[in-house]
């Protein structure tokens, strides 16, 4: 490939998109392995936090690709963004503050609503 440069607007615009699909992707798995053990009436606990992995992958991906969405749009000045804006659309604590650049003394999942 060659040596191109690109204008990081539209590098930004590819990576969304393409976390847009692994969500998909995400989607699809959790649809189906959702399905699987709600047919089967499995609901042991490994079975119960397998789904929560997936749906927070699914959530998180999400939150990403909706941050690097309105971050496209925003304004660079020497090579500087604010990003306040493009976090105030995410949901995920965990997410926002990795994406805040503000270490997290906070457990995994931590604030983040169980559903399964």
């Amino acid at each position: 490939m060659k040596n191109v440069s690109v204008l990081l607007p539209s590098v930004i615009k590819r990576l969304e998109g393409e976390l847009g699909r692994v969500e998909n992707i995400g989607r699809n798995i959790e649809k189906t392995f959702g399905d699987f053990f709600s047919e089967d009436g499995d609901r042991r606990v490994n079975s119960r936090m397998a789904l929560q992995d997936i749906d927070l992958l699914v959530q998180t991906l999400a939150d990403l690709r909706i941050f690097l969405n309105h971050l496209s749009s925003s304004t660079m000045e020497k090579d500087m963004v604010n990003i306040e804006a493009a976090l105030s659309f995410t949901k995920l604590d965990k997410v926002k503050t990795a994406l805040a650049g503000i270490e997290s003394e906070q457990k995994d999942n931590e604030g983040d609503e169980v559903i399964f």
